[in-house]
This record gives structure tokens, sequence and C-alpha cells, in this order.
């Protein structure tokens, strides 16, 4: 009786990369909506170890980490409401955005949330308040 040779099948290894990063995008669409909500951010962590059925401190790691990818630093947040400062005698709304941004090097979207968040806490854009 004559055998084969034994002939080895590249087996392509298990990841799990796929599943990992779909389970993230979950989870930050679910903080995501919750953010808009107007929801705390304790109640926001409460909620997501709840409904994961994670550790309070891992639902923590996991908004925080969120809130570094998607908010702007205290930097990033000081530069753009500098050069608006230094522009907003000279352009209104879109246009405002439009300079800050080519002139700050930040991102149309960033500077948008940045100036927004201030004009909505009725800060204005510097100079001691709203104008």
């Amino acid at each position: 009786m004559r055998k084969e040779p034994f002939q080895a099948r590249a087996i392509p290894p298990r990841t799990t990369k796929g599943v990992a990063s779909s389970k993230r995008q979950e989870i930050e669409a679910e903080i995501r909506r919750l953010v808009a909500q107007g929801r705390p951010a304790d109640e926001i962590q409460g909620h997501l170890a709840q409904s994961r059925g994670l550790d309070l401190k891992v639902a923590s790691r996991l908004y925080d980490g969120f809130l570094a990818r998607n908010e702007p630093s205290l930097e990033i947040q000081a530069i753009v409401r500098h050069c608006a400062e230094q522009l907003e005698d000279y352009y209104v709304g879109e246009e405002l955005f439009v300079a800050v941004a080519e002139d700050s090097g930040q991102s149309l979207d960033t500077v948008r949330k940045v100036l927004s968040e201030a004009l909505e806490e009725g800060r204005g854009l510097g100079r001691g308040g709203a104008h």
C-alpha cells in the first residue's frame, strides 16, 4: 500500500480585528447618539456598562478614548478661537469658518465644532463676550 505524501495547506490565521473594529464602531455610534441627546458623561458611561455588560472602568475608558479621538484638544481650541478673534471683524458665518480653517490649519469640521460651542455658550469668540 502506497501512501501519498502529506501536503500541507496554508490555513489563514484567524483574526478578530474586523470583529473588534466593528464592535468599537457600534459603541462609538451609541456614544454619539447619547452625546447628541445631551446626556452627561457619567450617564453615558453607566449606560455603556449596563447595555454592553462592561465594567464601569472599561466603559469609562471607551468613552474617554472616544472623546480623545473626536474632541479637539484644548490647544487646538485655543488656536481656532485666536484665529476667529482676529478674523471676526472681517468675515461672518460660513466665510468666517472657512477663513479660520485656512489660517489655523484645522479642518472645517473642527472649526465649526469649536466656534459653535463658543457661540452656544454665549461667550462669543473672544474679547469678553458675545458680539
